[in-house]
């Protein structure tokens, strides 16, 4: 599995009944039991794709365009997002339970394998230490600190995601 598939991982869950959750909006709404396993994929691969174009799409808008019109285009697309989950989601009924952090970390960390979470630490980490290069060089770049921003909740975030997958290797048999 791939970065787009732990991501889009972090949206379900399976609760003690052994019925498949989504989360659409993560741990801010209760979810919704998915009827089937085709219905619980089918959603799976729409959210993967919805982050894979969302991401590119937005690095190429904020590239060409400039930060306004990306920010614009950001409403628009939480518009379209909320459309699009109520359909999806229309005769779903709703759960009980909600998603908390550790679960949405350990799902991330249990779809990518090993090498992809220590390439994403040390890539992090490489441009922590690039940052930290350029604040040095460049004491007043607002761009130097942004990065250095960025990468470190990068690097945190791949520590994180290890360190979830490592306890759950622990407790499986």
């Amino acid at each position: 599995m791939g970065y787009f598939d732990g991501l889009a991982a972090a949206s379900f869950k399976t609760d003690e009944s052994g019925r498949t959750l989504y989360f659409p909006w993560g741990r801010y709404r209760p979810g919704y039991v998915v009827e089937s396993a085709e219905q619980a994929e089918r959603l799976r691969r729409a959210l993967k794709r919805e982050l894979i174009v969302a991401l590119v799409s937005g690095f190429l808008i904020l590239n060409v365009f400039g930060l306004w019109p990306s920010l614009a285009l950001v409403a628009v697309y939480a518009l379209w997002r909320y459309f699009r989950v109520k359909a999806e989601t229309k005769g779903l009924a709703r759960s009980t339970e909600k998603l908390t952090y550790a679960e949405a970390f350990a799902n991330m960390a249990a779809a990518n394998n090993w090498f992809f979470l220590f390439a994403l630490a040390a890539a992090s980490m490489a441009f922590v230490i690039a940052s930290i290069w350029m604040v040095y060089r460049q004491p007043g770049d607002a761009n130097a600190y942004l990065g250095l921003a960025f990468f470190g909740f990068c690097a945190i975030f791949s520590g994180l995601m290890l360190a979830a997958k490592a306890r759950k290797g622990k407790t499986q048999p």
